[in-house]
């Protein structure tokens, strides 16, 4: 099936033999003041978060060593555990969440052109791409013959293209409540295409990896690698928060670097999964600062630790939920 321009299409145009239904999105009955204030204060780093920044000051030599802890993935479960503090994952909720009628998972694409270059631009540059979000617009604007033709031109259009590839599949080739280690490979294939060998696209590495500026080991064999990460799709699939699930498949997908290159990425698309699907407003990272993310992923790595993580992300989400303030009402 070939992969359309979102930005080419209107909302409500047809697709495939069914139009997309596009619903009036409602006030939520009990929204959070601090989601409508002007605009989100900074992350407000708590106690456990500023004391992990002190740790990763120290220089990774000096750090011990660790490997995964599969414990980590083992011991959750779904609906009982939860990685966000309950009442913030069921405050984000309550904010992020529009009422609908029978709602077809077709109708988000109303908000996902504006989301889409929001999405690509940010998780794009906290790979190192230099595009501008005005040059993302443009790029993803054009149509695919120029967009193919722009792949030559460097490794960043290659970047942007290949996070609007991965959006385009999720949404459009992939029932909304179905997460499986399908799924997850192919999104690091999209997301990966070009960047890596063919072989290395798509499934499970069968080589070591090595995190630059982390004393983090991550798991081997492949064997064991495909089993953590049917469990990683088996319990996201079965949370019922859909932000609660969202922060998950970030954190997992990070901390199990199952692929060769390409995880956090593919935690990023992942985690807009739940959230599409659950009616929760998307979640573009724009906004997020390099080091800051860097330390959220560090603490996970070699501590377990969410602490940056959580204040991070609830930061992330409510700019996000700011910027598509027009979906909630």
């Amino acid at each position: 099936m070939p992969v359309e321009n979102l930005h080419a299409r209107k909302p409500g145009a047809a697709h495939g033999a069914h139009p997309p239904a596009i619903l009036a999105p409602q006030v939520l009955r009990e929204p959070d003041a601090s989601y409508l204030a002007p605009r989100p204060r900074p992350p407000a780093w708590s106690e456990p978060s500023r004391q992990m920044f002190d740790f990763m000051e120290i220089p990774v030599d000096y750090r011990d060593a660790v490997s995964y802890r599969r414990a980590f993935l083992d011991a959750y479960e779904p609906n009982v555990d939860s990685l966000l503090p309950p009442a913030l994952a069921d405050s984000l909720y309550r904010t992020a969440h529009w009422e609908n009628g029978p709602h077809h998972f077709e109708g988000a694409l109303s908000i996902l052109t504006d989301f889409m270059t929001e999405f690509c631009w940010s998780s794009s540059a906290l790979e190192g791409c230099r595009y501008t979000l005005a040059e993302t617009d443009a790029l993803l604007r054009l149509d695919q013959r120029l967009q193919d033709h722009s792949l030559d031109h460097g490794e960043d259009a290659r970047l942007v293209l290949n996070h609007a590839r991965a959006l385009e599949l999720m949404v459009f080739d992939v029932h909304p409540h179905r997460i499986t280690p399908g799924l997850l490979m192919r999104l690091q294939g999209c997301l990966m295409r070009g960047l890596l060998p063919a072989e290395r696209c798509g499934q499970a590495r069968d080589i070591s990896v090595y995190i630059h500026g982390s004393a983090y080991q991550p798991a081997g064999p492949r064997v064991l690698l495909e089993e953590m990460l049917q469990q990683i799709a088996t319990k996201a699939a079965a949370i019922r928060n859909p932000v609660e699930a969202a922060f998950f498949l970030w954190i997992h997908i990070a901390y199990l670097q199952a692929f060769a290159d390409g995880n956090k990425r593919t935690g990023r698309v992942a985690a807009n999964l739940p959230l599409l699907s659950g009616h929760c407003a998307p979640l573009s990272f724009a906004g997020a600062e390099k080091r800051d993310y860097v330390v959220a992923m560090l603490g996970v790595y070699e501590r377990n630790d969410v602490s940056v993580a959580v204040d991070l992300f609830e930061w992330l989400y409510r700019r996000s939920m700011q910027r598509y303030v027009w979906m909630l009402g």
